[in-house]
């Protein structure tokens, strides 16, 4: 066969050319109306209306001999000062909101966070504006975090540090998953009351569901003070604090916003596996290890939905495994063995080679429940790990059994 027989004529690269441009212009129009169907068909009937009000010569004039009851009706209503002075305006409006739309909220999601109601007689230190100011606050500074190109997290840090520790301890790097962070386009505002311009640009962009609402409420507690925080279709989501104070409602304010992220993360902002690293990140900084093992979950789903290379999903099983160590060691400290015992299996499950360290505190939380058979063997297999560990550096290789290779 001649290789003339495998290169593609010149008419059909132009057919695949001409074809590909059809289909992607074919789902950029399906996703079009897919995303504001409503806007376009009032869009449609507003012009079409302009039309009939402005035209009647060309289009209502003609003979409706049997319609006549009808032509007269739309006559009246069309050629109506009163019509006529509502169109203008409405399509001056129309006209700026598929504007905004275009320059402004396409690619962009908005979260606005509403006074926060607070109860009893908490109000008169801690007014609602307050609250969500500073709510706004810990969003925004979450937000920036993420796209900050000197962040403390950046991709060549994260692997530096993987690559340095990986010879010591699994639980003290988290890896990132691919090339470089996604962060969402997102801005975070406080909302408006009255009429005004930011009042059109609230209501463009909730009709487009690039918009969500953050209301709030502040309790008093038998243990302190409750945060709640919810969406339409989103919480609530719930804090404890022990006090007022700045620093304390402070704390409390970025646990929240931690929350509310990483909800809005699954489904109103885009799904990427750093993302989640991120924001796994700091629920470790807030000691929210319940979040942290969450995170970690959905990076690693995030990841599975992707065409991932090998080595990111071997990175996203290693950082759940260390989400369950992290986990597994912080119900040991509060003295719930029970869960710690899970939380460390699930971490021996999932991390790819041998999790010495897993192995260890598995055997610790298995004394504290009495089950020292469990506990032994679990010793047995640890010493067998440092075992080879010890063989292979003798011998002068790279070990790669008990904290990965």
């Amino acid at each position: 066969m001649s290789s003339d027989q495998h290169c593609p004529s010149i008419s059909q690269q132009v057919v695949s050319l001409v074809s590909l441009k059809l289909r992607k212009a074919w789902n950029d129009l399906k996703a079009f109306f897919k995303e504001v169907p409503a806007a376009f068909l009032f869009v449609a009937s507003l012009m079409f209306a302009i039309y009939v009000a402005y035209q009647p010569a060309t289009l209502i004039d003609r003979g409706w001999s049997r319609f006549e009851v009808f032509q007269r009706s739309v006559l009246w209503l069309v050629r109506g000062t009163a019509f006529r002075s509502i169109v203008g305006p409405v399509a001056l409006l129309v006209s700026y909101g598929a504007l905004y739309y275009g320059f402004r909220i396409r690619g962009r999601r908005f979260i606005v966070v509403s006074d926060f109601r607070v109860w009893g007689n908490l109000e008169k230190k801690n007014p609602a504006k307050g609250i969500a100011g500073r709510l706004q606050d810990e969003l925004m500074r979450l937000l920036a975090d993420m796209r900050s190109s000197d962040s403390d997290f950046p991709t060549e840090k994260a692997r530096a540090v993987a690559a340095s520790e990986l010879q010591k301890d699994v639980s003290e790097f988290h890896p990132p998953l691919g090339e470089g962070f996604a962060p969402p386009p997102t801005q975070v505002t406080l909302q408006y009351e009255g009429i005004s311009l930011e009042g059109l640009h609230t209501f463009i962009r909730r009709k487009c569901g690039r918009e969500v609402v953050v209301t709030g409420d502040l309790f008093p507690h038998p243990k302190g003070f409750l945060l709640v925080a919810r969406t339409e279709n989103d919480g609530p989501w719930e804090v404890l604090i022990q006090s007022l104070d700045s620093i304390s409602l402070g704390i409390g304010l970025q646990r929240m916003a931690l929350r509310i992220l990483t909800t809005l993360a699954q489904g109103f902002l885009p799904k990427e596996p750093n993302n989640f690293v991120f924001l796994r990140f700091k629920a470790e900084e807030l000691e929210e290890y319940n979040l942290v093992v969450r995170l970690a979950k959905l990076a690693s789903d995030a990841i599975a939905l992707k065409s991932a290379s090998t080595d990111d999903v071997t990175t996203a099983q290693e950082n759940l495994a260390d989400a369950y160590f992290k986990r597994g060691l912080w119900h040991l400290e509060k003295g719930i063995p029970e869960l710690a015992k899970r939380d460390f299996i699930e971490a021996i499950d999932w991390y790819p080679n041998d999790f010495l360290d897993a192995l260890e505190k598995l055997a610790e939380a298995n004394q504290k429940l009495g089950l020292m058979a469990d506990a032994d063997s679990a010793l047995s297999e640890a010493n067998r790990i440092r075992a080879a560990q010890d063989k292979s550096e003798a011998r002068g290789q790279t070990p790669g059994s008990s904290n990965g290779s």
